[in-house]
């Protein structure tokens, strides 16, 4: 096939170089919203299949630092589990009998599928409208919405599914405007030095560059 010259910029002022994104610096809530955001061009994300028993998944989340997976099968992203929805009442659900069509079972059995949210349902939010917006937007959108994790999706010409770019967490929101000079509460903030009712005292909070 015939390749095309690249088009070239004109260099009639000065440029600035590139800001390197610096984990070290304070974020504040008139930071870009971009900051919070783990991208995962630039991160792996850390996934987990549907069909893996839950009390893996929460393993793999301790061990990993995060407190939440992506759920993919086949390349597609199918849902989202947390450590909340695993400490919740949802597997005591499966295990009695009460979700759906699924029988009860003992607790070995119960599946990130049994107890995921899946995609259809979660609250995503668009890069383009994050790429606008400021770490106090994100702020106020988990504390309307009550959610733990936002997936950050991406439309591309060429094909027609949107593209999982990254997640937001409400945990790493929070301890990075706890580092901040002169935090104070903001809309649905925890106090001050709360790690979150999910998380072991002994486990280190997730940083910046964490898949939350």
């Amino acid at each position: 096939m015939p390749y095309d010259i690249l088009d070239f910029a004109a260099n009639a002022t000065p440029a600035r170089l590139v800001e390197h994104a610096d984990s070290s610096r304070p974020i504040s809530r008139d930071s870009p919203a971009l900051e919070l955001l783990t991208d995962y061009s630039a991160v792996r994300p850390m996934t987990v299949s549907r069909t893996t028993q839950i009390d893996v998944a929460l393993h793999d989340m301790m061990r990993l630092g995060v407190r939440a997976l992506v759920v993919v099968d086949d390349g597609m992203v199918s849902g989202l589990i947390t450590t909340y929805d695993i400490q919740s009442e949802k597997p005591m659900q499966v295990l009695r009998g009460g979700q759906g069509d699924r029988e009860a079972c003992p607790r070995r059995d119960v599946l990130v599928e049994d107890i995921m949210t899946a995609f259809s349902s979660l609250k995503t939010i668009r890069h383009q409208s994050l790429a606008l917006a400021h770490v106090g937007d994100v702020e106020a959108t988990f504390a309307a919405t009550g959610e733990s994790h936002f997936l950050v999706v991406e439309n591309f010409s060429n094909g027609p599914d949107p593209v999982v770019c990254g997640i937001l967490s409400r945990a790493q929101l929070a301890a990075a405007l706890q580092a901040a000079p002169g935090y104070g509460a903001g809309p649905g903030s925890p106090a001050k030095g709360a790690a979150g009712p999910d998380w072991p005292s002994s486990t280190p909070a997730p940083t910046r560059a964490s898949a939350g």
